[in-house]
């Protein structure tokens, strides 16, 4: 990447960041994992596109670039988790029940990508108010992840092939991580995920950003495993009690998931045989390192998979 994309950001414009993997272009882009900035304004806009070659490297671009626009004077948002076009004025007036905001393209492992929700989906309303623009949507967000210190839950109502899904998204409080954030006074790796990044380990949900200890877990613990909450069908089709573990979506090839045989399917009921009641709460011990265990229900049958003692 040049210096002078990086200087020409006008910190204290920025709103929040968004990261995504730009792998099917990899022959043309060696530098695959990219950030986008978005600025503030009347209807939010995307500035510029930052790309380095690693995963690493895009997180700690996003916590150097959150120093610099907190100690700007800006705050920062959360973002979404999703890029999207907006439904034209003609087809809310035609269809308005089949019109809203259209995901052109997921965030890597935002809440809604971890909550089941898909590019093409169409967000159709949140918290009950029809998204007849970004600006709504933005207006009904913000103040919901708000609700609480530890963030809150929006539900959206998702069209996809016109059939309507709903979905309750958890997201952290910006504000708190914008507080830790400027006890900083220097860009420092030390907070892992400042506010403004969605990124989350593959497998789990965001939580809000902390100030890491030197005995923090490693910042490269991956997991690889895709889940999503258990769903009242899944109870039947798959033969569970209850609703309780998560189910996974899909595992990552040369993943510590597959390492330890996971698969698509299998639904997570305890880790370190501690019973999982949510996502949220599996994220929790997933980002903490101390996974060591899962038992998984797989055919009508529980299994346990270990994590290799050299993790």
């Amino acid at each position: 990447m040049k210096d002078d994309i990086v200087t020409s950001v006008v910190y204290a414009d920025v709103s929040y960041f968004e990261i995504y993997n730009n792998a099917q272009y990899a022959a043309d882009y060696p530098s695959t994992w990219c950030v986008d900035y978005v600025n503030r304004g009347p209807q939010t806009t995307r500035n510029s596109t930052i790309c380095v070659p690693a995963e690493t490297n895009s997180h700690e671009l996003i916590d150097a670039l959150a120093t610099l626009v907190v100690a700007s004077g800006g705050s920062l948002d959360i973002s979404p988790g999703w890029q999207v076009k907006q439904s034209s004025d003609k087809e809310f007036r035609n269809h308005p029940e089949r019109a809203g905001l259209q995901i052109t393209r997921m965030d890597v492992g935002g809440p809604p990508s971890l909550a089941g929700i898909k590019e093409g989906d169409i967000i159709h309303s949140i918290n009950g108010t029809l998204c007849t623009g970004e600006n709504v949507f933005f207006d009904v967000f913000n103040k919901a992840i708000r609700e609480k210190p530890d963030g809150g839950v929006v539900h959206l109502e998702v069209l996809r092939k016109n059939n309507s899904m709903a979905f309750d998204v958890h997201y952290p409080n910006p504000d708190e991580g914008v507080a830790q954030l400027r006890q900083q006074s220097a860009p420092s790796g030390s907070a892992r995920h400042p506010v403004g990044s969605i990124i989350a380990v593959p497998g789990s949900a965001p939580t809000a950003p902390s100030t890491a200890s030197p005995a923090a877990p490693p910042a490269d613990f991956h997991l690889g495993a895709h889940v999503r909450a258990v769903t009242a069908s899944d109870v039947t089709a798959l033969g569970l009690a209850d609703s309780k573990g998560v189910l996974v979506t899909g595992v990552e090839k040369g993943s510590l998931a597959e390492e330890m045989q996971m698969q698509s399917g299998d639904v997570i009921q305890a880790v370190n045989g501690s019973e999982i009641g949510d996502v949220d709460s599996f994220a929790q011990i997933v980002r903490s390192g101390a996974a060591k265990s899962f038992s998984v229900w797989r055919k009508g049958q529980t299994l346990e998979l270990t994590v290799p003692l050299s993790m």
